[in-house]
């Protein structure tokens, strides 16, 4: 039984979890006349043994912070393979075939190349960098994938998405000393924090807590989508 695909619901079902009968399951649809399972409180891994062992599908009512959750390990991933290839490129950039037999003159080439690699998004003079964390405000759980967004009098002059372990960097133009910042993210209460000022001559901290919103749930037929041939 194969289990290492990833559970979608492609059509969410707009009858309404609180419109319908309580059953056995969960509740029943007298729309699409199908018994639905209610999930609320299942791992994934619960719902694809579900899923897998029922004969005429499955109608569920699942969490979305569930099937978003599912796509994390997938993104840890491809993250760190992402690190491999750049680290394998600038490798080849910067000594090519002559990795072991460079001599002094090419050897302090290479170096400034490589130099030149590693800081192509580094800071420049135009710009201000902005480092930060996004945290649970309950948890205190670093947020992976939470977008950023700086604001001046509305308008968006820079954005970011924090990685794996709820790290951000944004570079805003050094001719905004006072900004907003907006924090959104799948199952989170937007955050915006005003009237920023920032630092010309330093690198700025801004670190943002995030609360948890109300749980949103999807109810409808469930399927199991593989990236890979099973």
């Amino acid at each position: 039984m194969n289990t290492s695909g990833f559970i979608t619901i492609k059509e969410p079902c707009h009858e309404g979890w609180e419109k319908m009968s309580i059953s056995e399951k969960g509740k029943f649809c007298s729309s699409c006349k199908k018994e639905v399972y209610d999930f609320s409180n299942s791992s994934i891994d619960a719902i694809k043994l579900a899923y897998l062992e029922s004969k005429d599908g499955l109608c569920g009512h699942i969490p979305v912070r569930v099937l978003q959750e599912q796509y994390l390990d997938k993104e840890v991933q491809k993250a760190h393979f992402a690190f491999l290839k750049k680290f394998y490129l600038a490798t080849l950039l910067c000594f090519g075939a002559s990795l072991f037999t460079v001599d002094d003159a090419k050897a302090s080439t290479f170096y400034k190349v490589k130099l030149s690699f590693f800081n192509l998004i580094g800071e420049t003079k135009d710009t201000i960098v902005v480092k930060g964390i996004v945290k649970d405000k309950e948890t205190r759980q670093r947020i992976p994938f939470a977008h950023i967004t700086v604001l001046h009098n509305g308008a968006i002059i820079s954005s970011s998405i924090t990685n794996i372990n709820g790290e951000y960097e944004v570079k805003i133009p050094k001719e905004f000393s006072i900004v907003e910042f907006k924090a959104t993210n799948l199952g989170y209460d937007t955050r915006l924090i005003k009237n920023i000022t920032i630092s010309i001559n330093k690198t700025s901290i801004v670190d943002i807590d995030m609360q948890l919103g109300k749980e949103i749930m999807l109810e409808g037929d469930i399927d199991i989508h593989y990236l890979e041939p099973k």
